[in-house]
């Protein structure tokens, strides 16, 4: 039995970079984009403050769900690829050993979608290992003995 885990973190925002001033040029969500493309993730075409959201409501349309647009890209793009939520722009992963790097080894350079945040915070409480960030998170893992 194949279990599939999807889980969407936005990336935290990144420095100014040199050469490019607050207001001129591309917007900051474009740069972010543009870093994740830098390191090979696949994803969807970079659109301007609705993102994938047309597609995903074409999909609703013909009586498909959000989880089949998301196996969709799952099969156009792999295991982990990137779309645009609105104005964020986000990690689709798919993968366990992804999601568990995630959690684990790279947890301060994320941080989880509102959506989230809120789901599992109803279902388990604010202060669990799922949904919390940072330090919060750093002492649960801790106190679970799961480094």
């Amino acid at each position: 039995m194949l279990i599939q885990s999807v889980i969407m973190w936005g990336f935290k925002t990144v420095p100014q970079t040199s050469g490019h001033r607050k207001g001129k040029g591309r917007p900051e969500k474009y740069l972010i984009y543009k870093i994740f493309r830098a390191q090979n993730i696949p994803g969807e075409p970079f659109v301007p403050i609705v993102g994938q959201v047309p597609d995903i409501r074409a999909y609703a349309k013909v009586h498909k769900g959000r989880n089949e647009y998301e196996f969709d890209l799952n099969v156009k793009h792999g295991d982990i690829c990137i779309i645009m939520q609105g104005p964020s722009v986000c990690l689709l992963i798919r993968d366990a050993s992804f999601i568990s790097d995630a959690l684990k080894k790279y947890s301060k350079y994320y941080i989880k979608s509102k959506l989230f945040r809120t789901v599992f915070s109803a279902l388990m409480g604010e202060h669990n290992l799922l949904v919390s960030e940072g330090d919060v998170h750093d002492r649960s893992r801790k106190a679970l003995g799961t480094v």
